[in-house]
């Protein structure tokens, strides 16, 4: 114990009459200071509990060594290290948050736990699929839910299902949160792009390479501007919706959606597919919530009865209404997203090769826009060649754009909301009223698209002039398709 020398009790009894012959004289507080610990902390220390450690979690059993008098401290096994970190709450349900480290690779978890399983065998699943190691006594096992339910830090975190603008930060894809709240944020959806959204280089780095590389081709400069435009649309509450670039030749679609993706991380691991279900489709969305959905090559698509539904679900916003198990109905899910989708031919041609009848609404949700070849190629004498330096450019660079025009946003919200005025205003004037009206309903689209790359010159390294140029061209190029009734 703390002031009291580790002694046998052969040499303590040797030393007694010298103690007491002390301690009546005041020269000597050993024996009151051993006696007040006996006294105060001896239930304490022989009462059984649980220990969290660095090498794991524990149940300890301390007892009294009958012969040597000595407290020894029995423990039993419960889980691999564990963080109690807080509580939240989804609709109705209760979580604990906790935290652990993988032990194959060494990932660090962060989880939103729900109370109901926590103790029952759907519960210890979901934690051991997650690379929590747990006891598979029962008896012990009994002992850790007791202790994850009462135990550890109780401080009430902010728990979404979708990304975005919530809480006055950014949620990403990933997980990762970009702005301060005033409570803890942790997402706990998934995408199946998770690892896409990593950070290499610098801001500065990829404007240098990246944009200025892509600057000057119109359909390279939309691409940008879809992606800006997907925080912004959650700041100034706009609907979602997607640009589709078609192109039967090889004009540098798969390109410009990876310029579009590397603001945000590395563009392969990003790209989804339409080749999937509806119900898949609007997971990934909700996943991307308020964030760029990128999805390669219409033409894969199994199912273009599937795509249908699909674009449709995307840009409707909400999910199916469903039952719950406890009765009642679960929350409907909603997002808003922006996708930049691209395939050999437009929307409309493949829905209606396979017998789909194409309704109006899809085709202002989904704008259809003609990919446009690079005739820009800055040092570059060849179009292949300006193509492979702008994948190396977003090899190095990705990322870090992408967070430094969130924090831009974040910092300056009502600049952004009085500049995507101004630009639904010019886009009103600039579209004659004899247009139809689902052209002017697109007009709205491209205004935002226009806000987003006025706004970040300090990202892009773009002038004013040639944005709103990019953009206006790229209009131009949908009305040919669409018309203007």
């Amino acid at each position: 114990m703390p002031g009291i020398t580790d002694t046998s009790p052969a040499d303590l009894s040797d030393q007694l009459p010298r103690l007491k012959d002390e301690y009546e004289r005041g020269e000597s507080l050993v024996l009151p200071l051993k006696k007040k610990i006996t006294e105060s902390q001896g239930d304490d220390e022989l009462k059984p509990r649980v220990e969290s450690r660095a090498d794991g979690v524990f149940w300890v059993t301390p007892k009294v060594d009958k012969q040597s008098g000595e407290i020894i401290r029995p423990e039993a096994w419960l889980c691999s290290p564990l963080e109690l970190l807080g509580t939240g709450t989804i609709g109705k349900e209760h979580y604990r948050v906790m935290r652990w480290k993988k032990l194959a690779n060494h990932e660090v978890i962060t989880m939103a736990i729900p109370c109901g399983g926590i103790g029952d065998r759907d519960g210890w699943r979901l934690l051991k699929d997650h690379g929590l190691n747990v006891t598979t006594n029962g008896k012990y096992r009994a002992i850790l839910a007791d202790w994850m339910q009462l135990n550890g830090n109780h401080e009430e975190w902010q728990l979404s299902t979708t990304t975005g603008w919530h809480f006055g930060a950014y949620i990403m894809p990933d997980g990762s949160v970009i702005g301060e709240s005033e409570k803890p944020i942790l997402f706990t959806g998934k995408t199946a792009a998770v690892n896409g959204y990593s950070v290499a280089g610098t801001t500065e780095g990829w404007r240098d390479t990246v944009a200025r590389l892509a600057g000057g081709n119109p359909s390279m400069m939309l691409g940008v501007a879809v992606s800006l435009s997907a925080p912004l649309i959650g700041l100034v509450g706009a609907d979602g919706f997607g640009v589709h670039l078609f192109e039967q030749s090889s004009a540098g679609k798969t390109t410009t959606q990876n310029i579009a993706s590397s603001l945000w991380g590395e563009p392969d691991a990003q790209r989804l597919t339409w080749y999937g279900t509806a119900l898949g489709i609007a997971n990934e969305a909700e996943a991307h919530n308020d964030g760029l959905l990128p999805l390669d090559e219409i033409g894969q698509a199994g199912n273009a009865r599937e795509v249908s539904t699909s674009a449709y679900t995307l840009f409707n916003g909400s999910g199916k209404l469903q039952g719950a198990k406890d009765g009642g109905n679960r929350e409907i899910k909603h997002w808003r997203t922006v996708a930049i989708s691209t395939g050999e031919m437009d929307v409309e041609t493949f829905l209606k090769s396979e017998g789909i009848k194409v309704k109006a609404g899809q085709l202002v949700r989904l704008l259809n826009v003609p990919m446009e070849k690079s005739t820009q190629f800055h040092e570059y004498s060849t179009g292949k060649a300006h193509a492979d330096a702008l994948k190396a450019a977003w090899t190095e660079n990705h990322g870090a754009a992408g967070r430094e025009w969130v924090k831009w946003l974040a910092a300056h919200q009502q600049e952004a909301k009085d500049t995507v005025r101004a630009c639904r205003e010019r886009w009103r004037n600039l579209i004659p009223e004899s247009y139809g009206e689902q052209v002017h309903r697109v007009g709205e689209r491209f205004a935002i698209l226009e806000a987003a790359l006025v706004l970040s010159g300090h990202v892009t390294g773009w002038n004013v002039q040639t944005c709103c140029d990019a953009i206006q061209h790229n209009f131009n190029a949908w009305v040919k398709e669409f018309g203007t009734g």
